[in-house]
């Protein structure tokens, strides 16, 4: 199976038909928050809801099953303790052994207590001194294999006009 997350893109989402062009095989598209637009108007992507977000129809966070993984799917922006403790102890109450997520702009993926924590970063803010980012999740059974895409200038898409 393969995932295309991304987050944080701030209004700026023509991104999100660009990415359903160029992975058409890919399985599931995931936005992990601060769309800051309509959600109606990216058929295909599994949204969540962000701080900057204020479209109530749009959840907190999202589980999805995909072969032997639970991933939880957030923002992060309401965690009222350390945000890594938070999320994995998130996590292991929903029995999810993934956490796609946003908010910091900072592209990272780790693992804490058997739970993978993936941040795709942001394709237009970036805060990492890198210049954007998303994510591709290949899970093939028990092994989940995670790429970053940066913004090296062989995609004019990536390229935003204000």
């Amino acid at each position: 199976m393969k995932l295309i997350v991304v987050s944080d893109t701030h209004y700026y989402n023509n991104c999100l038909f660009e990415l359903q062009k160029q992975y058409p095989q890919a399985d599931y598209f995931i936005h992990c928050g601060d769309l800051e637009g309509d959600p109606d108007q990216y058929p295909g992507w599994i949204i969540v809801r962000g701080n900057n977000d204020y479209d109530l129809r749009l959840p907190l966070n999202k589980i999805l099953e995909i072969e032997n993984h639970r991933i939880l799917i957030m923002h992060s922006h309401n965690m009222r303790m350390c945000r890594t403790e938070a999320m994995v102890h998130d996590a292991l109450v929903n029995n999810c052994d993934i956490v796609c997520f946003g908010h910091t702009h900072v592209p990272s993926k780790q693992k804490e207590n058997n739970v993978l924590l993936i941040n795709p970063g942001s394709i237009w803010f970036d805060r990492s001194g890198k210049k954007g980012s998303y994510a591709i999740i290949d899970i093939n059974s028990n092994d989940v294999c995670v790429e970053f895409v940066y913004n090296d200038g062989t995609h004019p898409w990536f390229d935003r006009e204000f």
